[in-house]
């Protein structure tokens, strides 16, 4: 190298120290003198971790309970889907007009979102209803719960696929079924 070349090196070396190193350090509030490097991270640290963190979004499974009574239909749970709500609300109340609809469905954007809530009224609710006397169903940590009396034995059977095609989805784990074989009255 050549001594030159060397003495620019070095020029730029103590500039770069000059720059870096000329500030005066002032004292902070409390009147503390000089604090290293090393406490100013600690302290930055120490700040970042008192900093409310945002909390996760902790998410639910959807919840639904319709069940027929005398003169009613109660419709109970909460989803996440406001249109869903209104849907079901909406088609009971066409499918079964002179039948006064309770619906207390609530919206509550922490809970998953489900593709059966599109579906789930005209496909099941309304044909499990009009067939099974005293009729429930409950949709509740993923699992369907079919409650009733019926009839007719083959519909125990079609009720159940039903409603395994009808809420079928991710959280959906399974269908029990406690309905009840009743015996016709007969005339």
């Amino acid at each position: 190298m050549s001594p030159r070349t060397l003495c620019r090196w070095l020029l730029l070396l103590l500039s770069f120290s000059l720059f870096t190193g000329c500030e005066k350090r002032q004292p902070s509030a409390e009147g503390d003198v000089e604090k290293t490097d090393e406490k100013q991270e600690v302290e930055v640290i120490v700040e970042a971790e008192k900093e409310p963190k945002p909390k996760p979004v902790v998410r639910k499974e959807p919840e639904l309970l319709v069940t027929m009574e005398e003169d009613k239909i109660v419709v109970n749970g909460s989803l996440k889907s406001r249109i869903q709500i209104e849907r079901i609300e909406q088609e009971l109340g066409e499918a079964f007009s002179g039948t006064r609809i309770e619906n207390n469905l609530v919206r509550d954007t922490s809970r998953y979102a489900v593709g059966w809530g599109n579906r789930v009224t005209e496909l099941f609710l309304i044909p499990f209803l009009y067939n099974v006397k005293n009729g429930s169903v409950e949709y509740k940590e993923g699992i369907v719960t079919l409650k009733g009396d019926y009839t007719n034995p083959r519909d125990l059977k079609r009720i159940q696929e039903h409603a395994v095609v009808v809420f079928s989805g991710d959280f959906t784990k399974d269908i029990d079924n406690q309905m009840n074989l009743v015996d016709m009255p007969s005339e």
